[in-house]
């Protein structure tokens, strides 16, 4: 009788959590990515340093500054330095699904259902989905992709249907919130 082999570990789904967090009051922003498997295990982590907007660039750069910051300064740098390969991309920001036009890999928008939506839909987005986790200990989690990428939800939504099975989707970003605490609290505790 032979023994059953495993899949192997790199046959795995990865998920990259893409996070942006905020620190010194709104003075210092911070972005993390987080790649996973789709079992939750962590298989890279790369951060941001600080970006300290100073008064003249709030005032040049006006409603601008959050995408820039968002995505030329962390979104990009962030997902370009990673050595894991990914099968998709999960953000906790709207503004970073316009990373899309940049990159060749899915990525979607998720939050809790019933949380506060800044921006609204347009006409060209696509219907969000909800994905219902098959544990009542995790909340529901709508999913949104970037206008006319609806071949990104139908990937996400199976894969995540089948990740809630055994993890928290949301449970990611916290992770980075926290790992991002921490650095940033030791390399201010370091000047």
């Amino acid at each position: 009788m032979k023994p059953s082999v495993e899949a192997p570990t790199d046959a795995r789904k990865r998920l990259a959590y893409l996070a942006r967090y905020e620190f010194e009051d709104g003075k210092a922003y911070r972005g993390g990515v987080l790649v996973v498997d789709d079992s939750g295990t962590p298989r890279e982590f790369r951060c941001t340093s600080p970006v300290r907007p100073n008064g003249t660039q709030r005032i040049l750069y006006g409603d601008n500054l959050d995408p820039f910051m968002l995505l030329e300064l962390m979104g990009k740098p962030l997902l370009q330095a990673l050595r894991e390969s990914l099968d998709i991309v999960l953000v906790n920001d709207r503004w970073l699904l316009n990373l899309r036009e940049q990159m060749d890999k899915p990525i979607v928008f998720l939050r809790p259902q019933g949380a506060e939506v800044i921006q609204e839909s347009t006409n060209d987005q696509e219907a969000p989905a909800i994905i219902q986790p098959f544990s009542d200990e995790f909340e529901p989690v709508v999913v949104q992709s970037f206008p006319g990428q609806a071949e990104d939800l139908a990937f996400a939504r199976p894969l995540l249907q089948e990740c809630s099975a055994r993890i928290d989707i949301l449970e990611p970003f916290q992770r980075i919130g926290k790992a991002l605490a921490k650095v940033h609290e030791e390399k201010v505790q370091d000047k």
